[in-house]
């Protein structure tokens, strides 16, 4: 009976053993486990070396940085010595520990020890509770599931990794910087031991707080060490020496909106940017200069970005000079802020210009007073050169020859190569940025710039700019070939310099851009190793009459080039398999015709079209004293003669006379010719001739302007008043024309030689 008794009595003992173990298997399995992902780190920006330059605080405004790597020995024995000596043999709860801790505490008469392990105190963190004893059961068994899925290094870098250290100082990595501005490898025992003691209490014993204490706790420690054998009596003396830290180390703050542009796409994350932290503190320093000598301008805002050419790497990143100034606006990201574009893109303008072929580099421009519809531009320095070449006009980016270009290219085409070379704000239908887009009549920033330059120094192959040293490096064609290229950088290294740089960077390309209203200030330049881009202005959008790109961005971006290092400002390689050789008209530009006194052969785009023939020879018949133009309708009793002339517009003959510059008068046409005399097909519709116009004066005191209409079957008109060139008007035939009371004489001119005049007198509402 006995027997059969006990036999019962352990298959009961046997299955409640099972039925346990099942019911704790189950509540282990049913307990959460701990992941990486579960806690929120700080944003942590480094440079390209590992160093640091912003670190964020996480969502509870801790400094929570996170370590990957192995433990160090020392920190690794300290904390095993001091908190779980046993660590890498229980299976997550020590039950004599436990036991131990029952007995302590049951002896003291309160809580002295808890009995926890390493991998339970990590579940304790985990769980962030109060310490009861349900919460204990939860930690046991949240330990059990770590030590089952985890590996004790990795529980071990759990813990370090998210363990308090005082103050609002969260993880090892964090604990490091804070108190000894160092990383981990580099800790002595000293350090060692303070960090293993340090998360046992440290709401109320960390540097700064209880200190003596403190010091203390980590001297048992130290001195455990040593009787252990770990460290010898020298270390351990020498250890005790060292003082607890009772200030902290403070993170840079440097690239800040970079940090903040990278904290957008992804909270917690640590990059490690392209940025080179001694040229971005060179920067910093620099635009701080700058900033302050704009300031006393009334200019608020500056923005600089550098990258190297070839690889695409930003190198330093500068949003604002005043980045806590909320009185300038500083927190706003003057690299990604739209503006005014001025004239930064003309170059791509010109460039697809010397892709197809409507231009070489040599090519004359009309630079007047030209009329484009609703469109009346004007040079930047309200001067017109009569004609120049393409050159000069974007050396010394003229916007009447841009007008030009742009037309003949085509808006579609202009804003096709613009998106082909890396801008990105072009949303708009083509047609609506109209000619007025190579002036200014789109917006742009700093990061499509730099990377449209780059474009260009890269033959025509699109890159983005890398942020990243994991970023893809991707490439793809651009309208433009490593021909218009070259030829376009070629132009941009004739661009002025600022009087201190004239004979530095001789192969520096670069480009300015002037908003209108003086709102803008660009400036972008290059060589084969760095690209600089630099903008000024007000983010609050008021305008500056200091605000030019060639004295406030330009003469910032010649400093900048001057700081940075290793400049060894080479120049791309001419494409020569990329080029072809096109006869062009020696004085015209364009393709030569039999008229053209002298040809000669230069280097064009290979896939260019056939160039534009030569508008300005021209052979007319003239009597055999070269007098008077004679044509078939009136040569009959004339002996007479053809001779080639180089005939200018009369809008251009304006203004080369204005300069002083004089060419062999080109004859008149017979006045007898019946052609001329015939009904003219050319009538002024306003004014009436010899009527009074009277005029509105404006509260400044300035007369207003009138229209006049003009009705021609020519599609040009050059307009003349008083004898001044006034305008070009094509295919409309209106002007707004401004002038001061009196008596006023109107000559127009067709472009097929018909004239009209008329006489009129302007008066004021005050008379």
């Amino acid at each position: 009976m006995i027997k059969a008794h006990l036999k019962k009595l352990s298959y009961k003992f046997f299955w409640s053993i099972v039925g346990l173990m099942l019911i704790l298997i189950t509540l282990v399995l049913l307990s959460p486990l701990p992941k990486d992902s579960d806690w929120d780190y700080s944003t942590v920006i480094l440079d390209d070396e590992g160093n640091y330059l912003r670190v964020y605080l996480d969502s509870n405004q801790q400094w929570h940085l996170k370590y990957e790597g192995d433990v160090p020995t020392k920190l690794k024995q300290a904390i095993l010595t001091f908190e779980d000596k046993y660590f890498y043999s229980h299976p997550g709860i020590n039950p004599l520990a436990i036991i131990r801790a029952l007995y302590s505490n049951l002896r003291a008469g309160r809580v002295v020890s808890g009995g926890s392990t390493l991998t339970m105190q990590t579940a304790r963190i985990y769980l962030n509770g109060e310490r009861t004893l349900l919460n204990k059961i939860k930690e046991a068994l949240i330990a059990i599931k770590l030590e089952l899925f985890y590996s004790k290094d990795e529980i071990l870098l759990m813990y370090l990794n998210n363990a308090p250290y005082g103050s609002n100082i969260v993880g090892i990595k964090s604990a490091a910087y804070k108190y000894y501005g160092k990383e981990l490898q580099k800790l002595t025992w000293s350090e060692a031991c303070l960090f293993a003691v340090l998360p046992n209490n440290p709401s109320n014993l960390f540097p700064g707080r209880n200190t003596i204490k403190l010091q203390e706790k980590r001297d048992r420690l130290l001195n455990k060490l040593m009787l252990q054998g770990f460290i010898d009596k020298e270390q351990y003396a020498n250890s005790i020496r060292e003082a607890i830290p009772n200030s902290h180390y403070y993170f840079p703050l440097m690239a800040a909106h970079l940090g903040d542009r990278l904290k957008q796409t992804k909270n917690g994350h640590l990059y490690k940017t392209t940025i080179s932290r001694d040229l971005q503190d060179i920067i910093e320093s620099l635009a701080k200069r700058e900033g302050s000598y704009l300031s006393s301008l009334g200019i608020k805002n500056l923005a600089i970005l550098v990258s190297n050419t070839k690889t695409h790497e930003v190198k330093a990143y500068l949003g604002s000079h005043a980045y806590f100034s909320t009185f300038t606006n500083g927190y706003v990201d003057g690299i990604q802020a739209l503006r005014s574009s001025g004239s930064i893109l003309k170059p791509f303008i010109y460039g697809l210009a010397l892709e197809k072929g409507i231009i070489t580099p040599s090519s004359l421009i009309e630079d007047t007073n030209k009329n484009y519809g609703i469109l009346l531009p004007k040079n930047f320095d309200k001067k017109y050169r009569g004609i120049t070449t393409v050159t000069e006009a974007l050396q010394k980016s003229l916007n009447i020859p841009a007008y030009e270009v742009t037309k003949r290219i085509g808006v579609y085409d202009a804003v096709s190569v613009l998106k082909s070379v890396g801008m990105k704000s072009l949303f708009r239908e083509p047609n609506s940025y109209g000619l007025s887009i190579c002036i200014g009549g789109a917006e742009a920033n700093l990061w499509d710039l730099s990377e449209m330059y780059q474009t260009l120094a890269n033959y025509g192959k699109y890159s983005p700019l890398k942020l990243r040293a994991n970023d893809e490096h991707l490439e793809q064609n651009s309208l433009l070939s490593p021909a218009s290229c070259y030829q376009i950088l070629e132009i941009l290294q004739g661009v002025k310099r600022p009087w201190a740089y004239k004979g530095k960077f001789p192969n520096f390309a670069w480009k300015t851009g002037t908003s209108n209203g003086f709102r803008d200030s660009w400036a972008v330049g290059l060589d084969q190793e760095w690209t600089i881009a630099v903008w000024a202005g007000n983010f609050t959008g008021e305008g500056n009459p200091h605000l030019t790109g060639r004295e406030i961005a330009g003469s910032i971006l010649f400093k900048v080039l001057d700081s940075l290092p290793n400049n060894n400002n080479s120049f791309m390689d001419k494409p020569w398999k990329d080029f072809k050789q096109a006869p062009i008209c020696s004085v015209s530009g364009y393709s030569p015709t039999k008229n053209c006194p002298d040809t000669l052969w230069i280097d064009v785009p290979k896939n260019a079209f056939v160039l534009p023939k030569c508008p300005y020879h021209k052979q007319i018949i003239v009597d055999d004293n070269e007098t008077m133009q004679v044509c078939s309708n009136c040569w009959k009793d004339i002996s007479h003669k053809a001779i080639t002339v180089l005939d200018y517009p009369p809008s251009v003959d304006y203004y080369l006379n204005q300069q002083g510059l004089t060419f062999p008068e080109i004859p008149a046409h017979n006045p007898d010719c019946s052609m001329i005399n015939e009904d003219s097909d050319l009538i002024i519709k306003y004014p009436i001739p010899n009527s009074h116009i009277y005029l509105p004066v404006d509260e400044s005191g300035k007369i207003n302007s009138f229209q006049a209409e003009v009705y021609s079957s020519d599609k040009i008109i050059y307009w003349f008043l008083n004898d001044s060139f006034l305008a070009q008007t094509e295919e409309v035939h209106k002007l707004d024309i401004n002038t001061n009371p009196g008596k006023k004489v109107l000559f127009l001119l067709t472009s097929l030689g018909l004239s009209a005049k008329i006489n009129f007198e302007i008066h004021t509402k005050e008379d």
